[in-house]
């Protein structure tokens, strides 16, 4: 990677030829007129190879600002690398001598690792999410999609094995772009068809609550065989999520009263429109299956359902659901905006 003519402080180049330092104006005008063209650079990149002494572990005492475990690092140079740096800088000099030129400065020599830099210090490192066949040595497969989690893609420089001198951009959008076509591929395995974005989250919250409910208007097989194909897909459920949210499926939360203040809430929240409503979507069994799954929302949701009722008979002596849609309004735009007292 050559470079020349600018980059370079002319006092640097007065000092080392013993001439007269410092300056401005139309000295250093001239100075800068003077060298420029007449110095040039050259920098190496090479391979750091795959070795197994190279790792990453989760750090056994430091966490992140969240409480969670960051990784640890354990990398060094081997004398593949340090080979590679000394015939840089000898090629270097060869090249320089034989066009004519002077050599400026020492090399670096083996008590600097020949001029490498510590691990991490260069921009495009890659790998610890490496790609391989066993699951045992690696994290993905060839399509950068996880072994033990086969929802989940790595679509970024971390599935590389080793990174040679080029800059990984590259690479990766040619394997994201391989990923991306079996991704499709895989999607078309199941017979469905393109749906918009309503249909689409409406899916995702059917896939993950329950085989029976069917999507409308999407597909063109039967409606029975959909129903089992939503099972039979699960967007990425085990066998042991399926049993749990079958469990969760079998048990009641909210009381039939609170069910409706629910709908209610969610209707005004997100009104029906020609694309549809909250009740089609399904929303309120999945806020009920949400309670169910996660018991330390329970009391929250619970005690806000509470509040509206006890909100409403102070301000308009009635429950919330009698009260008519401006006063339901009312009560929202105190919850949903911020400056307003309560």
């Amino acid at each position: 990677m050559p470079s020349y003519g600018t980059g370079f402080n002319p006092n640097d180049l007065n000092k080392y030829l013993g001439l007269k330092v410092g300056g401005y104006g139309n000295q250093l005008r001239e100075d800068v007129k003077k060298f420029y063209g007449s110095v040039m650079g050259m920098s190496g990149r090479g391979e750091s190879i795959a070795r197994e002494d190279n790792y990453c572990e989760i750090d056994p005492t430091t966490v992140d600002e969240f409480g969670i475990p960051v990784l640890r690092f354990k990398y060094s140079w081997s004398d593949h690398e340090r080979k590679q740096a000394r015939h840089m800088h000898n090629t270097f000099e060869e090249i320089i001598e034989n066009m004519g030129g002077i050599v400026l400065g020492d090399k670096p020599g083996a008590d600097r690792d020949y001029g490498l830099l510590n691990p991490g210090r260069i921009i495009h490192e890659v790998g610890t999410t490496r790609m391989g066949s066993d699951p045992k040595k690696s994290v993905v497969n060839e399509f950068e999609q996880l072994h033990d989690a086969d929802n989940v893609f790595i679509v970024d420089a971390g599935p590389f094995v080793s990174q040679a001198d080029k800059n990984p951009t590259w690479t990766i959008m040619a394997l994201s772009w391989r990923t991306s076509e079996f991704i499709i591929q895989e999607l078309k395995k199941t017979k469905y068809l393109v749906m918009n974005r309503r249909d689409s989250i409406r899916s995702l919250f059917l896939g993950s609550m329950a085989g029976g409910l069917a999507l409308e208007s999407c597909v063109t097989e039967p409606k029975a065989a959909v129903e089992q194909k939503i099972w039979e897909y699960q967007y990425g459920r085990t066998p042991e999520e399926q049993a749990y949210d079958e469990k969760l499926l079998a048990q009641k939360f909210f009381e039939n009263s609170e069910l409706v203040k629910i709908k209610r809430l969610a209707n005004l929240i997100l009104p029906p429109n020609e694309e549809g409503n909250i009740e089609d979507a399904k929303v309120p069994e999945f806020i009920e299956f949400m309670a169910k799954d996660f018991s330390s929302i329970q009391t929250q949701m619970r005690g806000g359902l509470m509040w509206l009722d006890n909100y409403t008979n102070k301000t308009y002596g009635k429950d919330f659901i009698t009260c008519s849609d401006d006063e339901q309004h009312q009560v929202l735009d105190l919850i949903a905006y911020p400056d307003s007292k309560f």
